[in-house]
């Protein structure tokens, strides 16, 4: 059981005071924190997330410097099981630099700012992407998880990991031959080229 809600029963509590609005709020609204002993942040999220914003801008290259070293020893479970998610997301990137990817608005609503949505985690074919706003793109996802078809989408997680261990063989491969880094980037290229249409699933 969280702190909170045993503070809250012994002293019949149903909101918390937020130190930086002055609000009274329900307890979801923070936080959680150990260190107080209620167990939630003295500040709402809302508050929280405003202050967090504000020191960003006071000190970007500090923060810059945090998430890089952050970046280096923590790894999110969701990049664990997609493991070529950033990939994807840089080939999108770079698609929409050279041109050869447009971004349109969003499929749902049509506001000009869109992300890049891969339908059902399908990261091994990146630039196969439909546009969305946040809010529509984080609607996709949580219909997606809750889709009834688990078979497929265990199909699409199995075809994610194929194509990483083919990704590590090709370069094992042209590390042992010692092949030049020209020839290297244009045969990694066509072969994996190659095997994600072996791999893409007919849906």
């Amino acid at each position: 059981m969280h702190r909170f809600y045993i503070y809250a029963k012994l002293n019949n509590m149903q909101t918390v005071d937020c130190k930086k609005c002055g609000l009274e709020k329900q307890y979801d609204k923070f936080h959680k924190d150990k260190r107080h002993i209620n167990g939630l942040m003295s500040y709402c999220k809302s508050c929280h997330n405003k202050m967090t914003i504000e020191s960003k801008k006071r000190k970007p290259e500090f923060y810059r410097k945090y998430m890089q070293e952050y970046n280096k020893t923590h790894i999110s479970p969701y990049r664990i099981s997609h493991p070529n998610y950033r990939k994807a997301q840089y080939l999108v990137a770079k698609a929409i630099k050279k041109g050869s990817l447009i971004r349109l608005p969003c499929e749902k609503c049509g506001k000009l700012k869109s992300y890049g949505h891969h339908p059902f985690y399908r990261y091994y074919e990146p630039l196969k992407v439909i546009w969305l706003c946040a809010e529509h793109h984080k609607e996709a996802h949580s219909e997606e998880k809750s889709i009834s078809d688990k078979e497929l989408v265990t199909k699409i997680e199995n075809k994610n990991q194929q194509l990483q261990r083919v990704e590590k063989s090709i370069d094992f491969y042209l590390e042992y031959h010692k092949i030049p880094e020209m020839a290297r980037i244009r045969i990694r290229g066509n072969l994996l080229m190659v095997f994600r249409k072996e791999l893409a699933i007919s849906w």
